[in-house]
């Protein structure tokens, strides 16, 4: 039985907008937890050692009783419900309040390796038991597979572009072109930089544009885009922009 749309809509934005999505107001990640992730994220990957520093660093202190996650683990799949979506025959997933969730900790490492107009950098994201907070840090964090990425630097705006993928500088550049064009076509501003584009391994990516402060949010559409698998990897004319309809089919097939 295949997956109602509007759950193929949530899944395919979400797998979008959560890499590495940075919070506007986060609290920073504690000083001793910040050190015992890094001695995690160094011994899987040595070369994070020659990072200067941290771009950005958010944490979620987490709620509920010391141990309530393994419970909450044993009944996944009572941790979201269906009920109804305006406008859709299949509805929306609300997910209730938290009653418990692990603390968690974003770390977004500066760049550590630059060539010509690119640099590399790494996100990964940490997550430690609920434990009574009588307890000082640090706390016993385990860490997802770490993510790599590369800021880019273009000529035509101070905003570097982060990304999530393999492009290049050629195509970059096609897509924050074709991308402004079709920002214009609905009456958008078609000065805003470039700030974000997410590549993924079936053949669709986003460019995500973003105000003065190089940030992204919803007064900006995101642009849709699909390859053309007929093309040269690395044509500049390989990637078309399509609308969120066609990507999110070409997402479930």
């Amino acid at each position: 039985m295949s997956a109602p749309r509007s759950t193929l809509v949530v899944l395919a934005l979400c797998s979008v907008f959560a890499q590495g999505q940075q919070q506007k107001h986060p609290l920073p990640v504690p000083k001793m937890d910040l050190t015992a992730i890094k001695g995690i994220l160094v011994r899987r990957h040595p070369e994070l050692a020659a990072s200067p520093g941290y771009r950005y660093t958010s944490f979620n202190p987490g709620v509920g009783e010391p141990g309530c996650e393994r419970t909450l683990e044993s009944k996944a799949k009572d941790t979201m419900r269906w009920v109804g979506m305006p406008g859709s025959p299949e509805g929306k997933i609300e997910i209730p309040p938290p009653t418990c969730s692990k603390p968690v900790a974003d770390i977004y490492f500066a760049p550590f390796r630059e060539s010509g107009a690119r640099s590399m950098g790494a996100y990964a994201r940490c997550y430690a038991p609920v434990t009574d907070r009588t307890i000082p840090p640090p706390w016993n964090w385990t860490c997802d597979e770490v993510k790599f990425r590369e800021y880019v630097h273009l000529e035509d705006q101070s905003c570097t572009v982060t990304l999530l993928g393999d492009l290049s500088d050629a195509q970059i550049r096609r897509f924050k072109e074709v991308g402004l064009s079709d920002l214009a076509k609905d009456g958008h501003d078609a000065s805003v930089p470039l700030v974000k584009v997410v590549v993924h391994p079936g053949g669709q990516a986003v460019a995500m544009f973003g105000d003065g402060n190089c940030r992204f949010g919803d007064s900006i559409p995101t642009v849709f885009f699909l390859a053309d698998r007929e093309s040269e990897p690395e044509a500049p004319t390989k990637w078309k922009v399509v609308d969120a309809d066609q990507w999110i089919e070409s997402v479930g097939r």
